[in-house]
């Protein structure tokens, strides 16, 4: 999958969130804004326990080693989605076209899109989270597993994600880096 120039993969593990937080420590460090990294610390570590806890295997997001323009609040979350007997992937499927209004990516019908709005807690404020979901069948899987990438943008309550012109061509931009996903039969 191409990825915007400054992107990265990491995984959810404790390492990760080490190299993260040393990362974010240097920066502090060199614009002299130390004292923001306890705050910065408890946010890193809090998501990287919830992606943990929603059994997050992968995480993608923009690094400080991109261009300006690509540094943008959103992080994208990939686990594997297992069907059951009480909902088999199909059946989750055609509940996220009935229910939540999900659609084809593209042409190719390899992803299912949809969107879910929220507002969360951060600190003391409340933004909005505009999560868009991808979901693909696990090649092999019989179509009992699928992997799904939950990409959420960060965003100020009272703009709407799909009018800002700020906002909206990175939605674009995330559906045709979706787009570029393949299996490569590794």
């Amino acid at each position: 999958m191409m990825l915007p120039p400054g992107w990265e993969i990491f995984d959810t593990t404790e390492g990760t969130e080490r190299t993260l937080l040393s990362r974010a420590r240097q920066r502090l460090v060199e614009a002299g804004q130390l004292g923001s990294y306890p705050a910065l610390a408890e946010r890193v570590k809090a998501s990287l326990a919830a992606a943990r806890g929603q059994k997050a295997e992968l995480m993608i997001m923009p690094t400080d080693n991109g261009p300006a323009w690509a540094m943008v609040p959103i992080s994208i979350l990939v686990t594997v989605r297992e069907g059951t007997p009480a909902a088999t992937l199909d059946q989750i499927v055609t509940d996220v076209i009935e229910r939540r209004g999900g659609r084809a990516l593209d042409s190719s019908k390899h992803f299912i899109r949809w969107v879910d709005r929220r507002r969360v807690p951060i600190g003391d404020e409340e933004v909005g989270a505009y999560t868009v979901v991808y979901l693909t069948p696990i090649v092999g899987s019989q179509r009992k597993k699928g992997l799904q990438f939950s990409a959420t943008l960060v965003h100020d309550p009272a703009v709407d994600p799909e009018q800002d012109d700020d906002i909206s061509p990175w939605l674009a931009a995330l559906d045709a880096h979706m787009a570029t996903f393949a299996w490569t039969g590794r």
